[in-house]
């Protein structure tokens, strides 16, 4: 009998993304996909919200985490549904966000707000329609990125100085 190799990391999302796309009720017609310039303005506008909910968050405010994990699972169900529409660059996707983030230091903070609400409204949709799977790649997805934004890394821990030659010994180490 076959082994089946174990999945981490990537490659257990990688296959968790292939299964629900392969899952998936049949998706609309390329046209009516929002162009990935849209979404990438989307994802600007809510790494913004989030990184702010995030450093909250890390300041000691928990009431902000249900907002926090809310802003993580829908800019997860936008990114999501633009891989599954057949976007998968992850250099263009990176250089679109680097666009949008740059034309959106010049808004106002009115017309950064209309922008979020209307990508919430869409990603609120996407995660209303997605079936079972692609949901929870989204948490999934949206889980890794709240450890990254709020929880301290493992190896945080500050190393001791270097000791400076001139102080170790000349001694070969005891054994």
């Amino acid at each position: 009998m076959p082994s089946i190799p174990h999945l981490t990391g990537a490659h257990a999302l990688l296959a968790l993304l292939l299964a629900a796309r392969a899952w998936s009720a049949p998706q609309a017609p390329a046209g009516d996909a929002p162009p990935p310039d849209d979404t990438a303005h989307c994802i600007a506008a809510m790494q913004t919200v989030g990184d702010e909910l995030a450093r909250k968050v890390r300041a000691g405010d928990r009431a902000q985490e249900p907002a926090l994990r809310a802003e993580l699972d829908r800019a997860a169900a936008l990114i999501g549904r633009t891989y599954f529409d057949g976007f998968r660059s992850s250099r263009e996707a990176k250089a679109r966000l680097r666009a949008a983030q740059q034309e959106q230091a010049g808004w106002d903070e009115a017309r950064r707000q209309k922008l979020h609400a209307a990508c919430v409204k869409r990603a609120d949709a996407e995660l209303t329609s997605a079936n079972a799977v692609q949901r929870f790649v989204y948490r999934q997805f949206a889980q890794s990125q709240y450890k990254k934004m709020v929880e301290a890394p493992a190896t945080s821990t500050p190393r001791p100085a270097a000791t400076p030659a001139s102080a170790r010994s000349s001694a070969p180490p005891a054994r």
